[in-house]
């Protein structure tokens, strides 16, 4: 008897799933895995969570690399497809309500889903393979946590719309099972905090980012850089994918050095300080709960040591001075400037010429 006649698989969950559970009993990586079957990392993230479908050319990638044959990788994809065809049938009224609230055209362009199509249905389709759910009950039991555990306040201007932030953290998600982690330790990446201070001196994201994913890696930490979908504000967020992976995600939103390493001590600050079961998720205006004010602390111990403080409240704001510190603290100068104005000893349209700008394709690796 063959393993393919055997082999009985869920065909309500993406083959994706399949694909997974054979990769882990092979010990192959989503690395080695890519490089096998000739595709990004991206799109085997996208390949894994059910987003991008088995084609022909995939199903026979797969046959030569996993072994199954290739009609049986097709009659999976047919099997899941009709699956969400038929929930996107069933719920078409939802559908009239849900698919509109979503950040659709955003969500293209950026490559999280495929081309749409005309019809709702086949937009609903794309999207519940997005989602990786195949009934919109499922998507509302899947997000109503992760929506309603975090509390929020902003301006009208800066209004998230709920559906757009569940978007941009399940395309966190997808890349964040790209990231190879070490299990959680806690007292590991308090210590390597310290060692990741250092990257802020470095310009370029090419030189940084790398060694900033593989450090936090070592601790159980995925840090992802994400970009914000239409309706989407949020600036950062924070939590756990299991008891072994923590999720840092980013989404640059102000490409400025200040910003971004200020952003990920605070997320850094939510891991080591606060439950483990909690979402954080910050926005440019953020309501100031103990946990913010908590994190905003950290945040800036870790920037500027405490045996430095006092000198930063008395220095002169000048240019030269800034520079000086910045190289006794061992921090990139846009972050000293940053400090400064947020704490008001210096206006925001002050010295903004030494913070470092990145463009998000620099930001991207």
């Amino acid at each position: 008897m063959t393993l393919e006649s055997t082999f009985a698989p869920d065909w309500a969950s993406p083959p994706g799933d399949t694909i997974s559970a054979m990769l882990t009993s092979r010990g192959i990586d989503f690395s080695e895995f890519s490089a096998l079957i000739g595709r990004p990392r991206q799109f085997v993230a996208s390949l894994l969570s059910g987003a991008a479908e088995v084609t022909p050319e995939i199903a026979d990638l797969l046959e030569k690399v996993l072994g199954m044959k290739s009609t049986f990788w097709m009659r999976r994809e047919s099997g899941f497809s009709a699956q969400v065809e038929t929930a996107a049938k069933d719920a078409e009224a939802d559908l009239l309500q849900w698919l509109p609230l979503l950040p659709l055209s955003s969500m293209r362009q950026l490559g999280w889903i495929t081309e749409l199509g005309r019809s709702d249905l086949l937009k609903a389709v794309a999207c519940f393979r997005f989602f990786g759910v195949t009934r919109i009950a499922e998507w509302r039991d899947r997000n109503s946590k992760i929506l309603d555990s975090v509390a929020y306040k902003h301006t009208e201007s800066h209004v998230s719309h709920p559906l757009s932030l569940a978007a941009w953290l399940r395309q966190a998600d997808i890349q964040a099972s790209l990231v190879t982690c070490a299990p959680w330790n806690k007292s590991r990446f308090a210590d390597c905090l310290r060692e990741i201070l250092p990257l802020t001196r470095q310009k370029s994201p090419a030189l940084f980012l790398p060694r900033l994913i593989e450090i936090c890696a070592s601790c159980g930490v995925a840090v992802v850089l994400v970009k914000n979908p239409s309706g989407c504000h949020a600036t950062a967020a924070t939590r756990f994918l299991n008891p072994d992976k923590a999720m840092i995600v980013l989404s640059c939103r102000y490409l400025s050095d200040d910003h971004f390493w200020f952003a990920f001590f605070h997320e850094a600050g939510h891991l080591i300080l606060h439950d483990s079961s909690k979402l954080f998720i910050e926005m440019e205006d953020t309501d100031e709960s103990r946990f913010e004010d908590e994190a905003n602390a950290f945040a800036t111990r870790c920037i500027i040591p405490h045996e430095h403080q006092a000198e930063l409240r008395r220095m002169r704001t000048t240019v030269e001075s800034v520079i000086k510190f910045a190289r006794r603290v061992g921090v990139s100068p846009g972050i000293v400037v940053g400090q400064l104005q947020h704490s008001g000893r210096l206006k925001h349209s002050y010295l903004n010429s030494l913070k470092r700008r990145y463009t998000w394709d620099s930001l991207t690796i």
